[in-house]
């Protein structure tokens, strides 16, 4: 099974940075190589699989967007999640700048997920 090549820009929990990252040997699975995982695994044809992922992701998007959570048991639940306003600094010109609240889709993994992926990652 063979994952994207690089690093890309990945949104982690907590205070990450890059050096963390790339000793997390994080990889960056794109959609296409997902389908084409699932078709192998399941022997349902990549197009049927492509389908069913994009319906998937547009039902989050619409739950999301009603203000509905989606939980799938044992892996976790995308929400929203409300960003406070802050101060931040244009750097060019090197002022202060306000940046406003926000609302932002966010997922949470599941306390099962969460303990899975731990011990996984214990062993190496």
């Amino acid at each position: 099974m063979e994952h994207g090549k690089g690093i890309g820009h990945v949104s982690l929990p907590g205070p990450f940075v890059v050096s963390e990252i790339k000793q997390l040997n994080i990889i960056i699975m794109k959609k296409a190589e997902i389908v084409k995982e699932v078709a192998e695994q399941t022997s349902i044809e990549k197009a049927v699989v492509g389908k069913i992922l994009e319906t998937f992701m547009l039902s989050v998007e619409e739950h999301l967007l009603n203000r509905e959570h989606v939980a799938l048991s044992g892996f976790g639940r995308f929400g929203l999640k409300k960003r406070a306003a802050k101060m931040g600094r244009n750097i060019p010109k090197n002022i202060p700048i306000k940046i406003a609240s926000d609302v932002i889709p966010a997922f949470k993994p599941s306390k099962k997920f969460t303990r899975k992926v731990r011990k996984a990652l214990d062993k190496n």
